[in-house]
């Protein structure tokens, strides 16, 4: 069975200060009583007079000074960092368990979801290399690509060719050490975790 993670990201970017003083009460509320946290590593009550005093320093800085707004921003980092380890204890005691995780208030990380097979790779172009025997090669982007596989053989294709593949983690790449004047196919796939390959119409050219 998978094991639930907990979210423990309460930054700016993530909580805004009203957001983060909502979460902390929510996260307050469900935990108080709750039979599966009993001994929450940080005493609630306390939690609870942390919040209660950002409160206050949160609508002082509003239209306060900017000593305000630094002991506004330091209650914040006292905030984020109980609600980090509550999050911790969380995780600890309910062994990853879903549904305790989330009568906790707090929230479960998205389970990753396998991509699958990339689409097909479209757009390729081939250009003369910075050298003798060289080609530069480029595809359009392929939407969640984490690298690209170029191959080429000799021209023409049969089912007995033999493609040489090399990889690069952007959508171009010069491919060195052709014949010249020689004939090539060369294709491209977009590649990611899946196995599979969704190959370029392959563009055949003469090697300069």
């Amino acid at each position: 069975m998978d094991t639930a993670r907990v979210v423990i990201d309460f930054s700016q970017g993530k909580y805004s200060n009203m957001g983060l003083i909502t979460k902390s009460n929510f996260v307050i509320e469900r935990m108080t009583g709750n039979p599966s946290f009993t001994t929450p590593v940080i005493s609630l009550t306390s939690f609870r007079e942390s919040v209660d005093r950002f409160i206050v320093l949160y609508n002082k800085a509003l239209e306060g000074t900017k000593e305000d707004t630094v002991l506004r921003n330091s209650q914040r980092e006292v905030i984020e960092f109980s609600l980090k380890q509550l999050g911790k204890y969380v995780q600890l005691t309910s062994e990853g368990n879903e549904a305790m995780i989330l009568s906790s208030g707090f929230d479960v990380a998205k389970k990753p979801v396998p991509i699958g097979p990339l689409e097909q790779a479209t757009g390729l172009k081939i250009k003369t290399g910075s050298n003798k025997g060289a080609v530069l090669l480029s595809c359009d982007v392929v939407d969640q690509a984490s690298f690209y596989e170029f191959e080429y053989t000799a021209a023409p294709i049969t089912p007995e060719s033999i493609w040489q593949k090399q990889t690069s983690t952007k959508h171009r790449m010069e491919i060195t050490g052709l014949t010249s004047g020689k004939q090539y196919a060369f294709r491209v796939a977009g590649a990611g975790a899946d196995p599979l390959r969704s190959w370029s119409n392959e563009v055949i050219t003469y090697i300069v």
